[in-house]
């Protein structure tokens, strides 16, 4: 039994945080999304998850600083999503969700969501649109579910283990 245990831990080990860490650079997405670069991984990232019909966007620091919220002074983000090969982009409105335990407002928010039903089994989708990232505009682009990061050729970061 007590090998059985041991066998257990390195597993445990091997599958942890600190080793996906290694494998992607440091970046941690702590929600469960894909980190996306935003104007170069020190600037920061759009963190995104996708559940069901719902879209969520956390913006977080550049870096291994991907613990961090960002906030930004936007009170809505649109994006020009594409899915599939040829396929016209469709515009989603993520709208600012204050956190409030974190005392955001809209307008010094770090995430935003939005429902459409044509998410719903979506595989893997890119997106383009704009922010008022640390003081000034940058391009989003993102691609669901591996990350954009062009800087290296592994997915931008894995999601933290739950």
């Amino acid at each position: 039994m007590h090998h059985l245990s041991c066998a257990a831990l390195l597993l445990g080990l091997l599958a942890s945080p600190a080793n996906a860490e290694e494998a992607t650079h440091g970046h941690i997405a702590v929600h469960g999304g894909c980190l996306n670069e935003i104007g170069g991984c020190e600037n920061g990232h759009a963190e995104v998850k996708i559940e069901g019909t719902r879209l969520r966007m956390w913006l977080v620091g550049g870096g291994n600083n991907t613990t961090t919220a960002m906030r930004v002074p936007d009170a809505s983000i649109a994006l020009a999503i594409t899915i599939g090969t040829g396929q016209p982009p469709r515009t989603l409105v993520l709208a600012a969700k204050p956190l409030i335990l974190a005392e955001e407002t809209i307008g010094a928010c770090s995430y935003f969501e939005a429902n459409a039903d044509w998410l719903a089994g979506v595989a893997a989708l890119k997106a383009t649109g704009s922010v008022q990232f640390n003081g000034k505009k940058a391009d989003l682009v993102i691609e669901w579910p591996h990350g954009f990061d062009p800087d290296h050729d592994v997915p931008a970061a894995t999601p933290a283990a739950k």
